[in-house]
C-alpha cells in the first residue's frame, strides 16, 4: 500500500535542531523521503526550509503588517490545503509562493493578495519614504509577480 505524501515537510523538527538530510512530515514526523516531487516548493523561513505541496492548496489569506518599515518581513500568508491542514509562511516566501501558483495556473485566488501587496507597497512608500528605496528599490509589481 502506497502512503500519501504530507502537504508540508520541513528539514528540521524545530528551530533548535540542526539542519539535516531528514525530512519531517508536517514538521513533526521523521521520514525516509529524500526527494520530493516537483509540485513541492522549497521556501526558506528564517531558520528552516519548508516544502509545500502547491497542488493541494485550497485557499490563501494574506495579513499585511502596516506598522513596521519592512515590506514583507512581518506579513503572514495563511495556507489552507484541500485536506483542511493549514500552515503560515512569512517574508519574501509569500511572493515566491504566489509566483509558483500563478505559473502553474492553479485554481487559487491570488488577485486579492496581489492587490493587498500593491496597497502595502504604496503605504510603505508614503509612510517611510526614507527607507522605501532601500527596501523596495526599483522593483514594481511586474518585477515581483510573473
Amino acid at each position: 500500500m502506497k502512503r500519501t505524501l504530507a502537504t508540508i515537510y520541513t528539514d528540521r523538527k524545530n528551530y533548535r535542531c540542526p539542519e539535516s538530510d531528514t525530512l519531517f512530515a508536517r514538521g513533526l514526523y521523521k521520514t525516509k523521503i529524500k526527494i520530493l516531487p516537483e509540485n513541492y516548493l522549497k521556501l526558506w523561513l528564517g531558520w528552516f526550509n519548508i516544502y509545500i505541496d502547491v497542488i493541494r492548496i485550497k485557499c490563501l489569506s494574506y495579513t499585511p503588517n502596516n506598522i513596521t518599515n519592512h515590506m514583507f518581513k512581518d506579513d503572514f500568508l495563511k495556507i489552507i490545503f484541500k485536506d483542511d491542514n493549514n500552515t503560515v509562511i512569512w517574508g519574501n516566501s509569500i511572493v515566491t509562493l504566489i509566483n509558483k501558483i500563478r505559473k502553474l495556473n492553479l485554481n487559487v485566488n491570488t488577485k486579492d493578495i496581489i492587490e493587498n501587496i500593491r496597497k502595502k507597497r504604496l503605504w510603505l512608500k508614503n509612510t517611510y519614504p526614507e527607507t522605501y528605496e532601500d527596501i523596495v528599490g526599483n522593483k514594481t509589481e511586474k518585477n515581483w509577480f510573473i
